[in-house]
């Protein structure tokens, strides 16, 4: 069996200012530390570097008590760039945002912003369906990288748990598609669940697109294991893109980390559903798991994912 997310892998530029932030932001604490680029964590040698020598220092950080939807924030030794840049190719696909829950917006959204974060679109509200009110906003963190923040307001029984604690763990990453049935054939593949496909209008202004564009989103969960870690995919109709590329170093969402319960059929499974290996499988150090075997594989759009399984 393949796991909800359990980790989102993000390039940062400053360790210690990353760990601040989504703490100031979010309450996040610091599960564990360690560096990449030597044994037992070759990853970034050989899979993702493509030949080239890296060394990096990461932190996992995340709700504290809760080992799913957490963040493993990197800082290479080398000069780093944002993959996405200014995010001003709203067609291009990959792994586009990282989304988040919190309790209230009217405090959250300030508190974001005093952390340190750069607004993209201020809170908006729309009605998902008659049940369900969502306040959303988008910002970027320090290094650039696309965060969806929104509060939910429910009226009826909710997939999502208790709405009123702190923030919650990463909620869900948003994969932009060139292709949205394969992908949605791709993550329900590996147990994924689609909870909504709805194709929507009127948000170009929020969304920062050309006018008339309609964005087509899909919300996947592992609704037998948990409400989070989830996977949303958007294609914007007929807005042509291409392919990111998260090649190391860089800042930016890097990759998506999924737990197997058995190594060999978990890496068969991606393979079984057309995902393409990269590199060799390799040992890595995992907090809060310990040290564990992994592979790296690319997805429908070249999104990068990581399959592990525990000694």
């Amino acid at each position: 069996m393949i796991s909800e997310l359990k980790f989102v892998t993000v390039g940062v530029s400053s360790l210690e200012r990353a760990i601040d932030f989504y703490r100031d932001a979010f309450g996040y604490d610091v599960i564990g530390t360690g560096e990449l680029g030597a044994a037992p964590n070759a990853l970034y040698d050989d899979a993702w570097a493509q030949g080239k020598t890296l060394r990096a220092d990461y932190a996992v950080v995340g709700v504290p008590g809760i080992a799913s939807g957490m963040m493993r924030l990197v800082a290479f030794d080398a000069p780093t760039t944002q993959i996405w840049g200014t995010y001003a190719r709203p067609g291009d696909h990959g792994l586009y945002a990282v989304n988040y829950r919190v309790p209230d917006m009217a405090v959250g959204w300030p508190r974001i912003l005093a952390a340190g974060a750069r607004a993209r679109s201020e809170p908006h509200t729309w009605q998902v369906d008659e049940t369900l009110t969502v306040h959303d906003c988008m910002c970027f963190d320090p290094d650039g990288t696309l965060l969806d923040v929104f509060e939910i307001i429910a009226t009826g029984p909710t997939m999502h748990g208790d709405l009123t604690g702190q923030a919650s763990e990463v909620q869900n990453v948003v994969i932009h598609t060139a292709d949205a049935d394969r992908c949605r054939d791709f993550y329900a593949g590996l147990g994924y669940t689609v909870n909504q496909d709805k194709t929507l209008e009127g948000l170009e202004s929020f969304l920062k697109l050309p006018p008339g564009t309609a964005l087509r989103n899909l919300n996947l969960a592992m609704n037998h294991l948990t409400p989070n870690g989830r996977i949303e995919i958007s294609q914007y109709v007929g807005v042509a893109g291409r392919r990111v590329n998260a090649a190391l170093p860089a800042l930016g969402i890097l990759a998506m980390t999924f737990r197997a319960d058995d190594f060999e059929k978990g890496c068969a499974r991606f393979v079984d559903l057309g995902a393409t290996a990269v590199g060799q499988a390799y040992r890595t150090a995992l907090p809060p798991f310990g040290h564990a075997q992994a592979r790296l594989f690319e997805g429908p759009d070249g999104e990068r994912l990581e399959v592990f399984a525990t000694d």
